[in-house]
């Protein structure tokens, strides 16, 4: 369910826009067609060629692909196994995937999901990208507040209802934060 509280500022033209999660309202502004908001930041690997794999082996916990006891965050055969991957350098690991993808490319293929490695990226729930109309491919700006550091981002994957704040292993890097999808992030502020 969204429901959104909006009171307009006039003389900024800020307006606060909550976001009404199923257990909790997230407080967001909007200003123009900028929405603005400030969260923790967990780690995300999708996308990355060695994000998952069997036996817990990848950049990440092979649980955080998996929701409902299927997999979301892999490439799948019609009957729900992964993909695994048959060559190249990460041979043996799952087809990760994001929202965000090369429509001309094959999708048991990890070139064509946006490497967590390699792009800054951020993962909106659906809630939010409902609520102001954002788009996958959308430019985001993404600040560390407490070193001061900054990076662009894309909006490159759909995450959980309700779940906010995470960005991919190149924006924690980029913001000089730990990197690590598995230990790595930020508490629940900090970042804007």
């Amino acid at each position: 369910m969204v429901a959104a509280h909006t009171q307009q500022n006039s003389c900024a033209g800020i307006e606060t826009a909550d976001v009404q999660f199923e257990a909790r309202t997230f407080p967001a502004q909007r200003i123009g067609d900028a929405v603005l908001f400030q969260s923790g930041m967990y780690i995300d690997a999708d996308g990355a060629p060695n994000a998952y794999g069997p036996h817990n082996r990848g950049l990440d916990f092979t649980a955080n692909a998996v929701r409902g006891g299927r997999f979301l965050s892999v490439a799948t055969h019609a009957d729900g196994r992964p993909v695994i991957q048959r060559s190249g350098r990460f041979k043996g690991f799952y087809v990760s995937t994001t929202s965000l993808h090369n429509a001309a490319g094959s999708p048991t293929a990890p070139g064509t999901y946006v490497d967590a490695r390699k792009i800054p990226y951020i993962v909106l729930p659906p809630e939010f990208i409902k609520q102001f109309g954002v788009a996958l491919g959308d430019l985001a700006m993404v600040t560390n507040r407490r070193n001061g550091k900054s990076s662009f981002a894309i909006f490159a994957d759909i995450g959980p209802h309700g779940k906010i704040g995470e960005g991919s292993v190149a924006l924690a890097r980029a913001l000089g934060l730990n990197d690590d999808p598995r230990y790595g992030g930020t508490g629940n502020a900090g970042i804007a």
